[in-house]
């Protein structure tokens, strides 16, 4: 049964809602109240380091992928365990459909959808990692019913990340965040930030700066348009191969924009995935543009000359 739609703004203040330290800490909290005793389903386009911390914290869970295509739409797995766990991504604010058929239980991981969530079956846990929407060096939220059980947190990767001032400090900080072991609460400031950020602002001036990069971009080539009930996370662009992306995020690292490149592949870590062909191909194709708040739209406008720069001369 699929609930009604649910605003951001009823998600962050559901009583329902639970703060974390990250994130990962969030889905962690999740796991360790469902109980798993089947097999955890993870997409084959995931962020590694959060698959790392699950099999580290828990080291007999079966953990099974299945497969994501280009277009980010996941191919689900067809299962009648009701002891299996479907983790369902909605990866850079597209919002994936609900399997058709699935007798276990979901989680939605909403880190990108969290400013348009979508419609999600009626008992669903839904998590998300705050960092990718809001400028705060920590924050992590949960929907569902789980109890918060905060432990004594190393937190050097928080103070690392608020005092960072390059991403090569950012990565550094990031780093110590993949080695933490215990997770904790949200902190007062991270937390004030957000309780105290108006939402459908924050949509409206991302969907008008994912079309403004939509239309006048030109390296590259932008992903399916945004339906009207989506909010982009970020603007995403693929390339005609490894080299071409690489080659124009070197261009743009040299003119002082820094383009992610999301969910790189991790061989070791993906051998039982089962058909993986689009998730490599992903890899190493796509560079992730940012649209958030802390830009303002002069470096929006920036950003695009300097791509266009490349394009001009390529």
């Amino acid at each position: 049964m699929v609930g009604m739609p649910i605003s951001s703004q009823a998600i962050i203040s559901s009583p329902e809602r639970r703060w974390f330290s990250s994130g990962r800490a969030a889905l962690v909290a999740i796991m360790e109240q469902a109980q798993i005793t089947g097999r955890l389903w993870l997409p084959s386009i995931y962020c590694w380091p959060v698959v790392r911390t699950i099999r580290n914290r828990f080291p007999r869970l079966a953990i099974a992928m299945y497969p994501v295509g280009r277009d980010l739409a996941p191919r689900y797995p067809t299962s009648d365990s009701e002891a299996d766990l479907l983790l369902i991504p909605h990866y850079f604010g597209y919002h994936s459909m609900e399997p058709a058929t699935w007798s276990g239980r979901t989680i939605h991981d909403l880190s990108h959808a969290l400013l348009a969530p979508p419609n999600v079956r009626t008992g669903s846990w839904r998590f998300a990692s705050c960092r990718k929407l809001f400028p705060v060096a920590d924050g992590g939220m949960l929907i569902g019913d789980v109890e918060a059980d905060y432990g004594a947190e190393d937190r050097r990767w928080i103070q690392a990340r608020r005092h960072a001032t390059s991403w090569q400090e950012m990565r550094a900080a990031e780093n110590l965040l993949d080695d933490a072991t215990t997770f904790g609460d949200i902190s007062s400031a991270s937390l004030e930030l957000i309780l105290g950020s108006d939402l459908g602002a924050l949509a409206e001036q991302r969907r008008f700066r994912e079309a403004w990069m939509r239309r006048e971009l030109l390296a590259g080539v932008a992903t399916r348009d945004f339906q009207a009930n989506e909010c982009a996370a970020a603007h995403v662009r693929t390339f005609s191969s490894r080299d071409e992306r690489d080659e124009f995020w070197k261009h743009m690292a040299t003119r002082g924009v820094f383009l992610s490149r999301q969910w790189e592949w991790q061989p070791l870590e993906c051998v039982a995935a089962g058909d993986t062909h689009d998730a490599i191909w992903w890899a190493e194709h796509h560079l992730v543009f940012p649209l958030g708040a802390h830009l303002d739209d002069s470096q929006i406008g920036y950003i695009i000359s300097t791509a266009n720069d490349w394009r001009a001369k390529s």
